[in-house]
């Protein structure tokens, strides 16, 4: 069977986003079965949306993701994290393959994902945390059976408090090291075209911004007007990227004055539209590919891309799968197998370390 190696890309929609005082460390904690040559866990860490670290099930290390973490962090704290990192693999590689045994279900292809997050405020010291969990796509609620898994692991009573506790312990030392990176505030760059799909579709695209938070309006002789708005979505070098999609007959453009509306942290942006815009699309297509490019290299150096899925359908021989009303405010990942030609390797060697089968489902 052909090979192909796959590359996954990183989105994060968890958390409400982070005020300067309010920081966030958010653990995807992913176990899977079935899949070949994947690893078997894997440990994705963020801290306000930034890449932080990895762990993985094939390398046993925590490695730094990010060049300011590599160069900040005392090199003996990423021992110390790869001790904790590997208890949390016992837990949830533990705990997943109970819930297989008790669904029968121990062949075939299948994943349970956990996301640990929690929160500090470094202004008032307030402080919480969550957890949220899915197997197969559905989110999954914590039942007797599994509230306490074999082998001498307590499940759940052994994620909370614990390792929510250390969620936020673990959080109050990464903001004190990495608080000037953490709190820092980069302007976007703010491009006007005309789509290629259509001549009277107009797009405004920001993009290298940071922090996360964005708002983007489209105005008509400053009357806000019905855009099409995509979601903000990373760059790969912990930039983001948005953009917002109007549609102008040429008519209307002669008559009216259009403006996009960029507000960020670092300021506000206006731009104005005009004919000028048109002659600059064949530029501005090469800064996009660009701009993938580099996130596809941001992506090759390890991180995967995550969501949260929620499935419609309903399987009643899983362990109580259920939508869970405390998880409103709970973080929220998932991993999305991507079949790509390009792979990545999650532990920064030459060596591949995954590829996939060219059918693998994805739970989205």
């Amino acid at each position: 069977m052909a090979q192909k190696a796959i590359i996954i890309v990183l989105l994060f929609s968890y958390f409400p986003f982070s005020s300067p005082e309010n920081h966030t460390l958010l653990h995807c904690c992913t176990a899977m079965s079935g899949f070949e040559g994947f690893p078997d866990y894997m440990d994705i860490e963020m801290v306000d949306g930034q890449d932080w670290s990895l762990y993985t099930s094939i390398t046993k290390m925590k490695v730094p993701l990010d060049p300011f973490v590599k160069e900040h962090l005392d090199p003996k704290h990423w021992d110390n994290s790869t001790e904790e990192s590997a208890r949390l693999e016992l837990v949830v590689t533990t705990i997943f393959d109970f819930i297989k045994l008790h669904n029968n279900e121990t062949a075939g292809a299948h994943v349970f994902q956990m996301s640990i997050s929690c929160w500090w405020d470094d202004k008032t010291h307030a402080k919480g945390s969550s957890e949220a969990s899915v197997y197969d796509g559905l989110d999954f609620v914590w039942s007797g059976p599994v509230a306490h898994v074999s082998n001498g692991l307590s499940g759940k009573d052994e994620i909370e408090p614990t390792y929510l506790q250390e969620c936020t312990g673990q959080l109050k030392k990464y903001v004190t090291s990495g608080k000037e990176y953490l709190n820092r505030k980069v302007p976007p760059d703010v491009l006007l075209f005309f789509s290629y799909s259509s001549n009277s579709s107009v797009v405004c695209h920001a993009t290298g911004f940071y922090p996360k938070r964005m708002n983007i309006t489209w105005k008509k002789d400053g009357q806000v007007m019905k855009e099409d708005v995509g979601p903000i979505l990373p760059n790969g070098d912990g930039t983001f990227q948005i953009r917002a999609m109007i549609t102008v007959s040429p008519e209307e453009m002669m008559k009216s004055n259009f403006t996009c509306e960029v507000e960020h942290v670092s300021g506000l942006i206006i731009k104005t539209l005009s004919e000028e815009n048109g002659s600059s699309i064949v530029i501005v297509i090469a800064i996009l590919a660009g701009i993938v490019i580099v996130a596809g290299i941001g992506i090759v150096a390890g991180i995967g891309k995550f969501f949260w899925t929620r499935t419609r359908t309903q399987n009643e021989t899983r362990l109580a799968p259920q939508r869970r009303q405390d998880q409103e405010a709970a973080s929220k990942c998932c991993v999305k197998f991507s079949d790509l030609q390009n792979g990545t390797n999650l532990s920064g060697s030459d060596t591949p370390l995954m590829t996939n089968p060219d059918n693998i489902p994805c739970y989205s």
